[in-house]
């Protein structure tokens, strides 16, 4: 007993000359790639603290880091802490669904540690119901039937009347007269399953001011497949909780999905959205009409395609809504906002969301504290503001504060980034490692509303501009400028040229009235892009960049591209790891080294130019470079004539002269190197002669092409006897 007094002794004393004490902690509900955390802290140290955050796979043994937990404003917050407190929160992004973690959480203080939180939390998959009690049979009619495949229920509500949990029914081909009541509720074992066995062949039919399925207040119930026809709200989920609406379609109607009393766990996965707004129309209603809009905590919205709404996916209120995430949906032709995290409290989360043809990209109008995320999202033909930061009215006495703007990739007309509002201020706003293109105007980045507690670094701007910033009420012509005077983006990047950002020569619309097949393998970056190499490692979110540093936007040069819109089972096998999870337990082995096998170079310059004759259907002429050992090259080149002589071992001084200035810059970037592997084999460029360039899918098949040369060109080497352990 007298080590443990000790220990709450040194721990009191530790707490007292810290000046701050660990309060309330809060684990938000895991979504399927995401945790997040809140945790109260006070006393006079309380503004010196900071939050370190490590995490793990369950049986690995070593941490990986995520970004630390965010300060949040208590400005922002509608119920603020009391005096003398600090609020930290903050999310885990790009983990494994239906797995494991141990979180370690660290308060310190004047880099001191104060105390440690360890927690144990399993990420969500999506629901279903695996093993049903019965399989019941649903065919279109008004009443009557026994569920048997030889007497299926007719009609919805017949079969809706006998729900229990861990039943299934399958919904046959047809028209059912709705509205659909699913408002029996299952258990988290066993929900209650409504599928359509054909889909969109089930359609559900109700007069143009219902209701088609009303779900409210249910728990743990999945809708599956259907098609609606009619009405006003696809499916009611006030009040719910786990209910799934997966593989829906919903055409011509102004509201998609929608709960406005404190839901929780909702998922919409899979499903097609088309409203009745027209771009660049006016509205032909006064509604706000939305395809998804929640209140509540704990929803995960992803894979959706939604076209022709004021509002694309909303968070509302009544609040608090926390650990909300919108992922991986494409979005299009939206006469207001693609995207509202309005009304957010903490750890809502918009990630790898696609969004193009729409008036504005995602808003923050207002967030309450935060953080709220937008990462890695991809805006093509915004017209207006890509992100708003501002608050609708200004009078509410509360700031919008608390947004995370990570490797989002921006392409429109005109200033790429604007916030054109005297409505704020706008607080407590973090940006690192985006991509802003533009065509022309008077700035790159112009926000008119006041700008508090801001932190804007790391982000590349591209096009042609009068002055570089309009910021607080001053004008900055240079980004050099902008971080002497105001303190930002000291490390960002402008450039003036456009052209050479995107490997498939990607230029912002010439008309915004236009809409747009955008195909997302047009934002990668060419391999001599401003954005390669610019931005800034950041713990948890872009762990596994190549190069000398992570690429500005939302995509990493040689990355597979994400999918957007239905399609989360194909989309999510073999999803890579964008971060790193821990290093799993492995055996002991030798310590071993690799060299190049004898005569591999020959060897691969043969099965190089075989592979590339079979795999490649490209107009030529077409050359490719690779750079090989201590300053030689290879130069292959496929004519019309078919491949010619490879001029494997030229000294790389001998041919410069005849390289483009693109090669140059391409295989100079090679040769600095500090990676012997790097520089023999890894640097790999492509380069085409006449204009003529490779596609996203071709610069990966050549990457493919690659990483088999290498596993052919090595061997491994016992070099002694040491044990380490494989990573």
């Amino acid at each position: 007993m007298e080590g443990g007094y000790a220990m709450a002794a040194s721990l009191v004393l530790m707490l007292a000359l810290a000046g701050i004490s660990p309060g309330e902690f809060v684990a938000e509900l895991p979504t399927f790639h995401c945790l997040g955390y809140r945790w109260l802290v006070s006393g006079e140290g309380a503004s010196r603290g900071r939050v370190t955050v490590e995490y793990r796979r369950r049986g690995t043994d070593e941490w990986s880091r995520s970004m630390d937990l965010f300060r949040v404003d208590r400005r922002g917050m509608p119920s603020p802490p009391p005096a003398g407190t600090e609020l930290f929160a903050g999310s885990i992004l790009d983990l494994r669904p239906d797995t494991e973690y141990d979180v370690k959480l660290t308060l310190l203080a004047d880099g001191n540690v104060v105390a440690e939180k360890r927690i144990t939390q399993r990420t969500w998959k999506p629901p279903q119901l695996a093993a049903p009690k019965r399989v019941l049979h649903v065919a279109p009619g008004t009443g009557g039937g026994s569920g048997s495949e030889a007497s299926p229920f007719r009609g919805l509500a017949a079969a809706a009347s006998s729900a229990r949990p861990g039943d299934l029914f399958l919904v046959l081909p047809g028209t059912y007269r709705g509205p659909a009541r699913f408002t029996r509720n299952g258990t988290a074992e066993l929900p209650i399953a409504w599928r359509s066995v054909k889909p969109h062949e089930a359609v559900i039919e109700v007069a143009e001011g219902d209701i088609v399925i009303n779900a409210g207040g249910a728990r743990h119930v999945i809708v599956e497949g259907f098609a609606t026809r009619g009405g006003r709200l696809g499916v009611a989920v006030h009040g719910a909780s786990n209910v799934t609406v997966r593989g829906c379609t919903f055409a011509s109607i102004r509201r998609g999905v929608m709960g406005d009393s404190g839901e929780s766990r909702i998922v919409v996965m899979d499903c097609v959205f088309e409203g009745k707004h027209v771009w660049q129309k006016k509205s032909p209603t006064k509604t706000e009409d939305r395809a998804v809009d929640l209140s509540g905590s704990g929803h995960v919205v992803c894979y959706n395609r939604i076209s022709g709404y004021r509002d694309g996916i909303d968070t509302r209120t009544p609040g608090p809504a926390n650990g909300v995430d919108i992922h991986n949906n494409h979005i299009t032709v939206c006469t207001d906002d693609a995207i509202e995290l309005d009304f957010s409290n903490h750890n809502c989360r918009a990630y790898d969301n696609l969004i193009h043809d729409c008036q504005m990209g995602i808003s923050f109008q207002p967030v309450y504290g935060g953080p709220a995320y937008a990462v890695r999202n991809v805006m093509y033909n915004v017209a207006h503001e890509v992100f708003k930061l501002h608050v609708t009215p200004p009078n509410t006495g509360k700031p919008t504060s608390g947004g995370v703007l990570l490797h989002n990739t921006i392409v429109k007309k005109g200033v790429p980034f604007r916030v054109w509002s005297d409505e704020g201020p706008a607080r407590f706003f973090y940006a690192r490692n985006n991509l802003y293109v533009g065509d022309e105007g008077p700035h790159a980045l112009e926000i008119t509303c006041p700008m508090q507690e801001a932190d804007f670094d790391y982000d590349v701007f591209a096009g042609r501009f009068g002055t570089f910033a309009s910021w607080n009420g001053k004008r900055h012509g240079s980004i050099s400028a902008f971080g002497a005077k105001a303190s930002q983006e000291r490390h960002g990047r402008a450039v003036r040229d456009a052209g050479g950002l995107f490997a498939s020569g990607l230029a912002p619309p010439a008309d915004l009235a236009t809409l747009h097949e955008v195909d997302p393998a047009r934002f990668v970056p060419a391999p001599s892009s401003a954005a390669v190499d610019a931005g800034v490692a950041l713990p948890g979110v872009n762990d596994a960049f190549s190069g000398r540093a992570p690429d500005a936007g939302a995509f990493e040069l040689g990355a597979p591209v994400p999918h957007y819109g239905p399609g989360y089972e194909e989309a999510t096998r073999g999803r890579p790891a964008r971060v790193a999870e821990g290093r799993e337990r492995k055996p002991k082995a030798k310590r071993a080294t690799r060299r190049l096998r004898e005569g591999a170079l020959a060897e691969w310059d043969a099965e190089l130019r075989d592979m590339l004759l079979r795999r490649f259907e490209k107009e030529p002429p077409i050359t490719f470079f690779f750079h090989m050992v201590r300053g030689k090259a290879t130069v292959v080149s496929v004519t019309e004539d078919g491949i010619g002589a490879s001029a494997r071992g030229t000294n790389l001084n001998a041919t410069w002269e005849r390289l483009s200035l693109a090669d140059k810059r391409s295989l100079a970037a090679a040769a600095a190197s500090d990676s012997p592997m790097e520089q023999a084999i890894v640097a790999f460029y492509i380069m085409a002669a006449g204009g003529s360039e490779l596609d996203a899918r071709e610069h990966l098949v050549a990457s493919d092409i690659l990483a088999d040369a290498v596993r052919m060109s090595f061997e491994t080497v016992e070099v002694g006897e040491r044990q380490t352990t494989e990573q």
